[in-house]
């Protein structure tokens, strides 16, 4: 409380000291000269005048990191290396689409589906017709049945009837359903320009 009185005597005293100077430089108007300046400063912001520069140089385009095979066949663009190293998503910009990367047993490398745990329905029996997974593909992910890819092909969920699936498994069977309804992503087959089995190791590249 003692530094604010002290502080609101200090601004008292300082105006009055100022008062009293403009009193004796301005005849009695204190006032007069600090509008007068004020007017001049406002003549001279209207009377700048803003010159454009020319436009530098558009600087260098940054690096990405691209994703290649043993025999130097070009997988896309890395987007994430899992944890523990098991697998790579990079985006495929001839296809359009994310792609996951692993090693397989035999030492040999495969593309498979960002999306590998939805099976995918068709709308015709023995896995015909309009096909159809259950989950939201995000981005550009790919879903996978029956040793093929599909990506999406609408923009919002729709719900339809479906009378057959991919079965998930070593196999991927076609099985037939009673006839069901699902709410899901429509997707459209399509080829990957990859070609596989991938040689490994992999590698990270500019």
């Amino acid at each position: 409380m003692k530094n604010i009185i002290l502080g609101v005597v200090a601004i008292v005293l300082f105006l009055s000291v100022g008062s009293v100077f403009a009193k004796e430089r301005s005849g009695g108007k204190p006032f007069d000269e600090i509008w007068d300046a004020i007017d001049k400063l406002e003549n001279r912001i209207s009377n700048i005048q803003i010159t454009p520069v020319p436009r530098g140089e558009q600087g260098l385009p940054g690096k990405s990191l691209k994703l290649v095979d043993g025999n130097g066949q070009k997988l896309g663009q890395v987007i994430d290396v899992r944890s523990n190293g098991g697998a790579v998503i990079a985006y495929l910009p001839d296809a359009d689409v994310i792609i996951e990367y692993w090693q397989t047993a035999d030492g040999s490398g495969l593309a498979g589906a960002t999306l590998e745990g939805s099976p995918v329905y068709f709308l015709g029996e023995d896995c015909t017709g309009v096909p159809i997974v259950s989950d939201p593909l995000l981005f550009q992910g790919i879903a996978s049945g029956g040793g093929k890819f599909y990506k999406r092909a609408s923009d919002f969920p729709e719900t339809v009837s479906v009378k057959s699936v991919f079965a998930r498994g070593s196999n991927e069977e076609c099985i037939n359903l009673p006839e069901s309804y699902i709410t899901g992503t429509l997707v459209k087959e399509i080829p990957l320009p990859i070609v596989m089995p991938l040689k490994f190791p992999l590698r990270i590249i500019q």
